[in-house]
């Protein structure tokens, strides 16, 4: 799926079902069940709760005063990203592979944070189908196979990077693949300079060499 168009398309797609049940979830235990009377306004379209931009405007019209108790900080954030993405799109403005990229990421962190983990295979999907490696005919990049049984998050909390790829472990808190004593808290900040002063996976000296070494071992989660 190349057309960032299409790409946007799907991913908001895949957002609303996710969105709207928190939404509309707790504007109903604010409001009561005329909660859409509080999102009218005038000379503005009613209140569509299938549409991811009615369902994003609502979230951050009424974050103070709804939904700020309901989940972290950062998904005002996404919202105020996505806005303006969706906003783009239904407008047909143009779109980069980078803020696509960025945009489906972020749609990933929104619906997770609002509906769980159970809520990333599609968007996995959608990021899996952007890779340049894919796109550019050069080889798919594969998610590493799982052992029956197995799971990816160990018992410190953090998650297996031996069962994850760049988009599976991307803004999560993950082990580092080459000492399996740090943990990362938001994949990939902060690798660099672990890898180049830090690791004890890496035997080079320069930092410079280390820092290309684990890149290289460990290519597959970076995008």
């Amino acid at each position: 799926m190349n057309d960032p168009e299409a790409v946007i398309r799907a991913g908001l797609q895949a957002l609303v079902p996710h969105l709207r049940r928190f939404v509309l979830l707790h504007l109903e235990k604010n409001y009561g069940p005329d909660f859409w009377q509080q999102l009218s306004r005038p000379g503005e379209r009613p209140f569509k709760d299938t549409d991811p931009r009615a369902l994003i405007k609502a979230g951050i019209s009424e974050w103070e005063s709804v939904f700020r108790l309901h989940a972290p900080g950062q998904v005002k954030q996404y919202l105020h990203l996505l806005r303006d993405v969706a906003n783009r799109h239904a407008h047909h403005e143009s779109v980069n592979a980078d803020e696509v990229s960025h945009a489906l990421a972020t749609m990933r962190l929104l619906a997770v944070a609002v509906a769980g983990d159970q809520a990333s295979p599609e968007f996995d999907r959608l990021l899996f189908q952007l890779s340049p490696a894919r796109a550019e005919g050069a080889g798919a990049r594969q998610a590493v196979p799982r052992p029956p049984g197995a799971t990816s998050r160990l018992t410190d909390g953090a998650l297996d990077p031996d069962l994850l790829d760049a988009y599976s472990a991307l803004n999560k808190a993950v082990l580092c693949p080459a000492c399996r004593t740090k943990v990362f808290k938001a994949w990939p900040l902060g690798w660099d300079a672990h890898a180049a002063f830090a690791c004890g996976g890496v035997t080079l000296s320069d930092p410079e060499d280390r820092k290309r070494d684990f890149r290289t071992r460990f290519a597959r989660l970076f995008r």
